[in-house]
């Protein structure tokens, strides 16, 4: 639930919110756990968490995606081709 791991999303963000609430040192050991809120046709909201070893929060967050086809016109453009997740 990273930064970098929502802005590598190839869906649209609709609306994102990340809140950072306790610091950790390098080399600490996390836990991210992301669950669906609504998965409908064209839009989904998640939450995640993210958690030290001894449960204690680090980080909270939302995003809501917007989710078309690959084919979909988007206000009168042709889509947009995104390459191919690593």
């Amino acid at each position: 639930m990273t930064a970098a791991m929502l802005s590598e999303s190839p869906e649209p963000k609709l609306d994102d919110t990340i809140r950072f609430i306790r610091a950790v040192r390098e080399g600490e050991r996390l836990r991210a756990r992301a669950t669906p809120v609504t998965r409908g046709r064209t839009t989904q909201v998640w939450e995640a968490s993210i958690t030290t070893a001894d449960d204690k929060i680090v980080a909270k967050g939302s995003v809501r995606l917007l989710c078309l086809d690959q084919d979909r016109e988007i206000a009168g453009r042709p889509p947009t081709r995104h390459p191919a997740p690593r």
